[in-house]
């Protein structure tokens, strides 16, 4: 009996899903093995885990090949791989025969096709690793604490570049910070950005280096009162180095959201850079979130300085005319772009026409998108039709009384949780041998993210800043991009669920019905774990 095996990538990591038609016999997992960029098949390795047998010792960090502490799942990312690489997996059931653990090579897959470790050419998506309240946060400071800046989540991220701080940017730091370097070398480069929030010390140097070429709308940030300005000394910083700096100081109930930037090759617009990013330390290095470039595609990068000009032309205000030029989609290919403030919610009309069209699946991350009419609406709203896997979560208003800072969809479930899914004090008692965690805030996932049918017929994927709720649709400057793209659906696929299966994990260790301490050594665990549910998601996943 031979599985299927389905392996999907971005340009930082890899999920393999693999689904057997019933049950093997004795089976106590799955070891995973992994061929990197060779071709031999004898220089395969099993892939480690971290998770041992319950009722056993640990050691702080200790890992094993998944031959002697098997996977007990269908779905497993690897957080190993790094860009450029080229991979293949084999997975190969590990049953118990008299007490030992024995592969099983007669049920085991074949080697995958070849996976490139990479993004695409003409759209790039890119993301980073900001989860600080997690295990790899913890071990790398631990190992890494005599380069550090200091052993506070505050002082790696806001200091100088490190180990810590650039491992958690990722490839989303990593390549904007790129992006900055190469517009200051090349002198027929200009930029137009529209930044929300401005404190990220790296990028005002570069802005500063780029000065005249720099062309910034620097809006009030996250202000507590009404035009105060959260950006003063950036603001200060920009204008002496002569970068063109227009203000744009809006007043309460709105914010000047949008995080966009537009690369110009001798003056004619090109290229567009998009995402949930805002440019701080905590937007690069300690939230979830996303970037994403769009290369040599001049009519989207027009329809962006458009928006560019009509949101200088507006000054600090919300004019009638700004309402007028952002009706209707802006259109570019196989990419739709949204800007707001719109006059008639069209961004989320059309965004929640193409969820309900779904015919494979939705996955998700939010942050915040407000208490009604939401995408997050929509999404429970679609919840009923079992024939559609919705997996998602998402990160609410953080205000200390939220008592459900996350809520997942689960298999198609609404579950809310506790604090106790975030918070490290509580994390690291369920494990003695887990490295002591350290948290960064109540915002952990701020990618604003919709895919539907990744891996169907018509994958779309919805991104940019809009927190996809009808303030972000009618009060605030945002952009929201539609973008009817394979390959990206599948990058934005292996994001999200990276994302969530770190929270639902930790939500794990705490549920009464799932709370989880180890590995079992019962076999009946595969059969129990291959119900409904467990299908529609490997169905999803694999295809079959």
């Amino acid at each position: 009996m031979k599985p299927t095996v389905k392996t999907y990538a971005n340009n930082d990591q890899v999920i393999i899903a693999w689904s057997y038609p019933k049950s093997i016999a004795n089976c106590i997992g799955f070891a995973v093995y992994r061929r990197l960029n060779k071709e031999s098949a004898d220089i395969a390795e099993p892939v480690l885990n971290r998770v041992g047998f319950k009722n056993e010792p640990f050691e702080k960090g200790e890992q094993k090949p998944s031959t002697e502490w098997p996977i007990q799942r269908f779905l497993w990312t690897d957080f190993t791989v790094q860009k450029g690489d080229t991979v293949r997996y084999k997975i190969v059931p590990m049953v118990m025969d008299n007490g030992e653990l024995i592969k099983d090579e007669d049920n085991a897959s074949g080697w995958t096709n070849k996976i490139s470790i990479d993004t695409g050419k003409n759209i790039q998506a890119f993301f980073n690793r900001g989860v600080v309240s997690s295990q790899f946060f913890s071990r790398m400071r631990n190992d890494l604490a005599d380069e550090l800046p200091g052993k506070s989540v505050k002082k790696i991220i806001e200091g100088p570049p490190n180990k810590v701080r650039n491992f958690l940017g990722g490839y989303l730091s990593a390549e904007l910070f790129d992006i900055l370097d190469k517009i200051i070398k090349s002198k027929n480069l200009t930029i137009f950005a529209a930044l929300y929030e401005l404190k990220q010390k790296d990028l005002i140097v570069k802005l500063k280096k780029i000065g005249r070429r720099a062309n910034v709308i620097l809006a009030n940030g996250a202000f507590k009162k009404s035009r105060q300005d959260m950006n003063k000394e950036s603001r200060r910083e920009l204008r002496k180095a002569k970068v063109n700096v227009h203000n744009r100081i809006v007043a309460a109930k709105h914010f000047a959201h949008n995080k966009f930037l537009v690369i110009c090759h001798n003056k004619k617009p090109q290229d567009v850079w998009s995402g949930s990013t805002n440019w701080t330390p905590g937007g690069l290095f300690s939230q979830v979130n996303n970037g994403i470039l769009f290369k040599n595609n001049r009519t989207l990068a027009k329809h962006y300085i458009n928006e560019w000009e009509a949101l200088k032309d507006a000054g600090s205000e919300y004019t009638q005319e700004l309402f007028d030029a952002n009706e209707g989609a802006k259109k570019a290919g196989g990419v739709k772009v949204w800007f707001s403030p719109t006059p008639d919610r069209g961004d989320l009309d059309e965004a929640g026409k193409l969820m309900e069209n779904a015919e494979n699946g939705i996955l998700f991350l939010m942050f915040n998108p407000g208490p009604k009419n939401t995408l997050f609406n929509k999404i429970i709203e679609l919840q009923k039709d079992e024939e559609i896997y919705i997996h998602g979560i998402i990160n609410q208003d953080p205000g200390a009384s939220i008592k459900h800072p996350l809520i997942f969809f689960h298999r198609g479930e609404q579950v809310k949780t506790d604090w106790n899914s975030i918070l490290p004090k509580k994390i690291n008692k369920a494990f003695s041998f887990w490295y002591p965690e350290s948290g960064s805030g109540f915002v952990t996932i701020h990618s604003k993210v919709v895919v539907i049918d990744p891996f169907g017929k018509k994958p779309i994927v919805i991104t940019g800043s809009n927190n996809l709720g009808p303030k972000a649709s009618g009060k605030n400057d945002e952009n929201l991009l539609i973008i009817h793209n394979r390959r990206l659906a599948e990058e934005y696929a292996v994001n999200i669920m990276s994302v969530y299966e770190h929270y639902r994990w930790r939500y794990s260790l705490f549920h009464k019905n799932t709370k989880f301490k180890g590995l079992t050594r019962d076999p009946k665990w595969m059969k129990n774990y291959m119900n409904t549910s467990r299908f529609s998601e490997l169905k999803f996943w694999t295809g079959k």
